[in-house]
């Protein structure tokens, strides 16, 4: 249970996975880090303020949007090892036999599961390996390998755009990332930019967040 809090300067903010209101919060964010779902966002009010991590859709006009992310620089950096062949982490969008073409086609190590070990795991996984294979266009895991200088490839069967127009809506997974095997050029030639490109564009995080906190300000003054 929540202690008492005066409703007229009281914000909540819920992820997109969040039915309803269950805080009976005056005023409420909707903070959509994935697309939304129609059945869960139906429960939802009109008065309901969406802010959205990155292009997730939803069925209703984003006022902005909203990042705090912290990409733990400190604990994911490429350390020089000698690299070769190629690890996995399952998530979201894994079709039923893909692991097992993981196997079979690539001989790789699984990765799944490295957040029970922590982040210096695997820093120290990741540099082992020259890939990292995924399934999923919008997870953090593409990040902590880019971040360690590991090549990443989407293996999904039905990338969501061309390589091209992806780059351009994910920022974040601009350089060394390869939308199907046939981009892995891509990924070969700029995986040294990816660092430096995600470093900056992470200096732009606080700005999301004073324009949320001077957004609710007007709104409620």
């Amino acid at each position: 249970s929540l202690p008492d809090l005066p409703d007229e300067n009281t914000i909540s903010i819920y992820t997109e996975i969040q039915k309803g209101n269950p805080y009976n919060i005056k005023y409420v964010t909707r903070w959509i880090l994935y697309n939304t779902n129609y059945s869960i966002e139906n429960t939802w009010l009109d008065t309901d303020i969406y802010f959205n991590y990155g292009i997730f859709s939803s069925n209703k006009p984003t006022i902005g949007q909203l990042k705090a992310t912290d990409y733990n620089f400190d604990k994911l950096y490429n350390t020089d090892n000698q690299r070769s062949g190629f690890c996995y982490i399952l998530h979201k969008n894994t079709p039923t036999n893909g692991e097992q073409y993981i196997k079979e086609v690539f001989n790789a190590t699984n990765l799944t599961g490295w957040q029970n070990q922590g982040y210096d795991y695997l820093r120290e996984e990741l540099n082992k390996y020259e890939y990292l294979l995924l399934f999923d266009h919008k997870t953090f895991n593409a990040l902590t390998a880019l971040l360690c200088g590991t090549k990443v490839i989407n293996l999904s069967p039905n990338p969501p755009v061309p390589p091209e127009q992806y780059r351009k809506e994910n920022l974040l997974r601009k350089f060394g990332l390869a939308q199907g095997l046939s981009d892995i050029t891509h990924a070969n030639n700029t995986i040294h930019l990816a660092r430096p490109h995600i470093e900056s564009l992470a200096k732009g995080d606080n700005k999301t967040i004073e324009d949320f906190i001077e957004f609710w300000q007007e709104k409620i003054k």
